[in-house]
């Protein structure tokens, strides 16, 4: 029995890698068409933090159709032409890692608003505009570009065995690159989210702190309730950001 599964394996990775990808295509598709219709909103398009959130679900679209589907092609039907033209294949690399590198990033942007926003400080909270959304948004990706334009140079279309896969055909260049992805990634958005989300936090408990007597317990009740769901909402947020970054 247990030799009949283990040859069944090769099999039943081939599905998956063809089914679940249509499923992240497909519900990806849809909501994060439904976040754009959200935040292109009159009364949400004010708020700074919702340009991030925006320039994030374009870019998961892009994301989406970019790396999930060229990876459903290539894992599941066997088709990818970025292993036979070097062309496509620094193309391929260079979006895939950039624009997943942008997932995290503007999810930082947005914690760092979040954070600008919520200061007793005027002068912090005056940061956060639309003025410096659009702005940090263009710098991010110019700067995350620029830092993944070595993949244009390095990754190349060759020969293992009998076919041409694009790859990386230098080992010293392969352990940096993993490394580089690991750091600009997979660690310090991430933490970042966290040092910021945690700061937001603290913002909020303070302005409860604050509520003078004079105010009613309704109002000390919205305060607490926003900040509880404030807690859930970046707990969730490191978390899914965790996992997901596991899963690549």
């Amino acid at each position: 029995m247990s030799d009949d599964i283990i040859q069944r394996l090769p099999a039943i990775s081939l599905q998956l890698n063809r089914i679940v990808p249509i499923f992240q295509i497909i519900f990806g598709t849809i909501g994060n068409i439904l976040n754009i219709l959200i935040f292109t909103r009159r009364s949400l398009r004010s708020n700074p933090c919702s340009i991030y959130f925006l320039a994030s679900s374009i870019n998961n679209l892009f994301v989406l159709y970019v790396a999930t589907l060229t990876r459903l092609l290539s894992s599941g039907w066997k088709i990818d032409p970025s292993n036979s033209n070097i062309g496509l294949c620094k193309l391929r690399i260079f979006f895939v890692y950039s624009s997943t590198a942008l997932i995290q990033w503007f999810m930082v942007l947005a914690s760092i608003d979040r954070y600008l926003s919520s200061c007793q400080n005027a002068r912090y909270r005056q940061i956060s505009s639309l003025s410096t959304a659009r702005k940090a948004i263009g710098l991010t990706i110019l700067i995350i570009g620029l830092a993944h334009f070595h993949t244009f140079i390095w990754w190349s279309v060759d020969y293992i065995g009998a076919k041409t896969y694009c790859n990386i055909f230098i080992y010293d260049y392969e352990i940096a690159f993993q490394i580089f992805f690991l750091i600009l990634t997979c660690a310090i958005p991430p933490i970042l989210m966290t040092i910021f989300g945690i700061l937001t936090v603290f913002n909020v408990r303070k302005l409860r702190t604050q509520v003078g007597p004079q105010n009613n317990d309704a109002r000390n009740e919205r305060l607490r309730s926003k900040d509880r769901q404030l807690i859930i909402m970046l707990l969730i947020q490191v978390l899914m950001t965790i996992i997901c970054m596991k899963s690549l």
